[in-house]
């Protein structure tokens, strides 16, 4: 049987693709692909942790707005009375320096208006709320009682639909990815024709071929990825340093998701040439 004089390290050397205009388009390609999809990898992490940390301050908690001219002595009353109902592991006012804070944001003068008193009540997890709010209505009629729960719900499934939306994307640019791996395969073996015939017949199998294509795709596409991934990483980096309150949430498991996410489109690019290249040859050869 003869012996193929097509080795390795020939085939290397002589199906050189990465020569060809588009397989370096497909670094770039999947530079700027691992980049979108890292940021959106670790934006979703982000929100993620926002929300969780949101639900669990916010899920058990009452805030009750009483008029500017509330009785001080009622609403000591009230706050002392509030832990004596079961559930209620908190009662406590807000400060007028608080509530200034919460407001300059969205109005100038502040410091200015008459500011509402303001309780916060949380309570046990197994606990209703319905005695609670029944107990601060009986002691002031006026009073609003603000349940957190529905708001967090519909923001729940506002973060669902943006998970959703952000795993969608990412699927159809991934499809997208593809389709140009594909592209760029079959580009360059037809540039290559010649070589690939004479490879062929110094007994070039369709495994080493396959082998040798797919080696040459991966490695562009790591060359992508690590680009891309880095330029991620800076521009989260830079984003966390500027932002304090991005940086208390940029924590191991965004820069993993960061850093693994983007590792789809190498895998796409292993994957794709097994399945294509073979019966590209047989059209080819």
């Amino acid at each position: 049987m003869m012996r193929s004089l097509a080795t390795p390290s020939m085939l290397t050397r002589a199906l050189n693709l990465k020569q060809a205009g588009i397989f370096r388009l497909l670094v770039l390609t999947t530079c700027l692909l691992c980049m979108v999809i890292g940021l959106g990898a670790a934006s979703t992490g982000m929100l993620q942790q926002v929300y969780a940390d949101w639900q669990l301050s916010r899920s058990h908690n009452l805030t009750v707005y009483l008029p500017p001219d509330a009785d001080p002595a009622a609403v000591n009353q009230l706050l002392k009375s509030l832990p004596t109902i079961e559930g209620v592991a908190f009662a406590g006012q807000v400060s007028n320096t608080q509530l200034q804070a919460w407001l300059k944001p969205l109005v100038d003068d502040a410091g200015n208006l008459p500011l509402p008193t303001v309780v916060e009540v949380n309570y046990r997890g197994n606990a209703s709320p319905a005695p609670i709010i029944d107990h601060i209505q009986q002691a002031f009629t006026t009073a609003e009682v603000d349940d957190h729960r529905p708001m967090l719900q519909q923001v729940g499934a506002s973060v669902r639909r943006l998970q959703l939306a952000a795993v969608g994307l990412s699927m159809v640019m991934l499809a997208l990815m593809a389709l140009f791996i594909v592209l760029a395969v079959r580009t360059g073996l037809m540039t290559e024709l010649p070589t690939l015939h004479l490879l062929v017949q110094l007994g070039a199998t369709d495994a080493a071929l396959t082998r040798n294509v797919g080696l040459q795709v991966l490695k562009r596409t790591l060359v992508g990825y690590v680009f891309g991934t880095a330029a991620a990483a800076a521009i989260l980096a830079v984003a966390a340093a500027f932002s304090p309150g991005l940086a208390s949430y940029t924590s191991i498991p965004v820069w993993l998701a960061l850093v693994v996410i983007p590792l789809l489109p190498p895998v796409i690019a292993t994957l794709v040439p097994l399945l294509l290249v073979p019966r590209l040859l047989r059209r080819l050869t």
